[in-house]
């Protein structure tokens, strides 16, 4: 029996609650900090390579960001994993929410000044089927690009395709470049950088406006309360500020395999392949 486009979209985008053994493995990350005080200097920054699970991902966790980094001369470069298609509460078939959110997310990436994005087009919900094609198609990105750093996904986030983007990145080995976990769904205990967004907040808003589709599902600008309250953070102590969390290389791959281990101990559905 062919179950129904809707019902489908809808399992693919459960927001299971998170784990309790989470919490406890992310505060066990506040080892790995270099100081009780997040750093809030963006390095100047020459190529810089974002990766999004889902279109609207990229500006949700790193908009700001992104537009300061542009407006300082940088290239920025987006990779978008999924095209959304199971977006839930679209109106619309799979196929033309795809296309949808693909010309979205180009739109919001113009907003913030980075280069068109590349959408892989892998199945959205179901990423973690397909981790070996990705590393495969990440590998290629910073192999071409070369970026400085990475916006990632940070380990620990609830959602399934976002844990998968990162575990991907962790095997593609960006041996050179910096790697910085951004908050989306979830946010992180202890970020060890806080950066000012306050310059470049109209821009991640512009940007947030242009995904209509996915705005159906959930509303994207609450996304603006925590960047407003992450702001205590910073010299300024108010306008916007964005989240990160930089990734050692070294640690990454037990996180992630904790991560996992955390999420199926609780009945979650992701799992590690390879």
């Amino acid at each position: 029996m062919r179950l129904p486009s809707s019902l489908v979209r809808a399992v693919a985008r459960l927001r299971p609650q998170v784990p309790q053994q989470l919490l406890r493995l992310a505060l066990s990350t506040a080892s790995l900090l270099p100081s009780d005080a997040p750093l809030a200097v963006l390095p100047a920054f020459r190529r810089v390579l974002v990766v999004a699970p889902h279109p609207d991902d990229e500006t949700i966790g790193a908009g700001g960001t992104i537009a300061r980094l542009a407006r300082g001369g940088a290239e920025v470069h987006v990779v978008v994993v999924t095209d959304g298609e199971a977006t839930v509460g679209s109106p619309y078939g799979a196929a033309e929410t795809a296309r949808r959110r693909r010309a979205e997310v180009a739109s919001a990436c113009r907003r913030l000044g980075a280069h068109p994005p590349l959408s892989l087009g892998l199945p959205d919900g179901r990423v973690f089927e397909h981790l070996d094609q990705l590393v495969s198609l990440l590998r290629h990105q910073l192999s071409s690009l070369t970026p400085q750093v990475v916006l990632t996904p940070w380990p620990l986030e609830r959602h399934p395709d976002h844990r998968a983007c990162t575990a991907a990145l962790a095997r593609a080995q960006p041996t050179e470049a910096e790697l910085w976990g951004y908050e989306a769904h979830t946010p992180i205990p202890l970020p060890d950088r806080v950066i000012d967004i306050h310059a470049d907040l109209a821009a991640k808003e512009a940007a947030l406006a242009a995904h209509v589709t996915a705005a159906r599902a959930f509303d994207l600008h609450a996304c603006l309360g925590l960047a407003r309250w992450r702001a205590l953070s910073t010299d300024a102590g108010h306008g916007a500020a964005e989240a990160f969390l930089t990734l050692s290389r070294e640690e990454l791959p037990s996180l992630i395999a904790a991560a996992e281990a955390a999420w199926r101990a609780d009945g979650g559905r992701a799992r590690v392949e390879g």
